[in-house]
């Protein structure tokens, strides 16, 4: 898909301009809320965003400055109304490896209810060499690198000037997670399976390993960065790019250290999932909302065979499944309903 901009015709105005700025404090941005922008500051906004959706289109047809390409569904897209009076921002983020190509329907689902939509391609996700073959030489090998990426794409989006919300699968679960407990502004945030790796014994190899690099200084996470999780080969209708188990252990990092989100959360899981284990979820909406006020957790029974990979029809091939999934989505941001099972 490409990059997609909504109706041109920019015809009102709000009176504010910009995003406040934030002040660390203890790893929280305290940021204040958007503020809604004038007529050219939500232009410029949505410029910058269609710059970075322009970007990833080139690569598609002519590599970029480093040689490199971009495989076909990993190009970022945007979908925004034509004045700032939009319902809100939302902001879909794809799975660890995988790419902006889960994400059309949920997209369009909410840009026709009046939302903005941005599903940007995550750092280093989808680039090629010669031959289309993917490559992940660009993957993040550190949280930080993540978290920059947060920051920044958090300012993006604010500036845009409506209440963001935020969700993401897997390894974009995390970055979800994460940008809602660095941001209190975040209006809400739905984490799908969302990588934190298995409860139990089955998970003690995540933790083992970030032990390990901690206690090598870094030493034992540049060696795992040299172990491959998987070959890349060219895909048409699935893209990804399959990475180090250094850059999968990054990933898995950043949604593990989240302690709570401040906003309305709501997590979806499928019950036996090596990837997103239960015991994860549970503590951190316990820690988050220990009432279950405003938060929902659903779980999928293993007998329905909902994959990891839930959001998109390509991948899991269960249709009520996929349609509960953008339900729960959709109901929980424009509603705040929560779903628990």
């Amino acid at each position: 898909m490409a990059g997609i901009v909504g109706h041109s015709a920019l015809t009102s105005f709000r009176p504010k301009v910009g995003v406040k700025p934030s002040v660390q404090a203890g790893g929280v941005a305290q940021a204040a809320a958007p503020i809604a922008p004038d007529l050219a500051a939500y232009r410029k906004a949505v410029a910058n965003l269609q710059g970075q959706v322009d970007a990833d289109v080139a690569r598609l047809s002519k590599p970029g400055p480093d040689g490199l390409g971009l495989a076909p569904g990993m190009q970022s897209f945007l979908m925004v109304q034509p004045t700032p009076n939009a319902k809100g921002t939302v902001v879909l983020f794809h799975g660890y490896t995988a790419g902006p190509w889960q994400y059309p329907d949920m997209a369009e689902r909410f840009y026709k209810a009046g939302y903005n939509v941005y599903v940007p391609r995550m750092p280093g996700h989808g680039y090629t060499t010669t031959g289309g073959k993917p490559t992940p030489e660009k993957l993040p090998t550190t949280e930080a690198q993540y978290e920059t990426w947060i920051d920044q794409t958090y300012r993006d989006v604010a500036a845009l000037g409506a209440p963001v919300s935020v969700a993401g699968l897997s390894g974009g679960g995390n970055i979800a997670l994460r940008m809602a407990e660095k941001y209190p502004s975040i209006k809400s945030c739905v984490a799908f399976s969302p990588y934190f790796g298995a409860s139990g014994i089955k998970g003690s190899i995540f933790s083992f390993f970030n032990g390990a690099d901690a206690l090598t200084k870094g030493w034992a996470g540049r060696e795992l960065d040299h172990i491959p999780t998987g070959k890349n080969y060219p895909e048409t209708k699935t893209p990804h790019t399959k990475g180090s188990l250094g850059q999968a252990l990054a990933m898995n990092e950043v949604g593990r250290r989240v302690q709570k989100v401040p906003c309305p959360l709501q997590i979806v899981n499928t019950e036996g999932d090596f990837l997103s284990g239960a015991t994860h979820s549970k503590a951190l909406l316990d820690r988050s909302d220990p009432q279950r006020r405003k938060d929902g957790w659903y779980m999928f029974p293993s007998s329905e065979g909902v994959p990891h990979a839930m959001v998109s029809p390509l991948e899991n091939h269960h249709p009520q499944a996929v349609q509960t999934v953008n339900d729960i989505a959709f109901d929980f941001i424009t509603s705040g309903k929560a779903a628990n099972r």
